[in-house]
């Protein structure tokens, strides 16, 4: 297996134990591999200024810090809250 997906099921995994009922697609981008989370629940991760989505970030960084060494970057998203947070900061 990829380290992608080992970290996509790692994610997975994770929301799974919250509880969350979310899906998980991968999308390559220049800047990093972007995880993407999609669904109904994905408020519980969002919500509070993105408090879970930055936690859940943290979590994989720690996790995978070995195997992503400085060159690979991860990105976690919900709903597209960070690529709407990332369009904004760009304007």
């Amino acid at each position: 297996m990829s380290l992608t997906t080992d970290i996509t099921d790692f994610v997975q995994r994770v929301v799974s134990a919250m509880g969350l009922s979310l899906t998980t697609r991968v999308e390559d981008t220049p800047e990093a591999t972007r995880i993407n989370l999609e669904g109904d629940d994905g408020g519980v991760l969002i919500r509070r200024g993105g408090e879970g989505l930055h936690a859940l970030q943290h979590i994989v960084a720690t996790a995978f810090r070995r195997q992503l060494g400085d060159d690979n970057r991860i990105v976690i998203d919900c709903n597209g809250f960070r690529k709407d947070k990332d369009a904004e900061l760009r304007q």
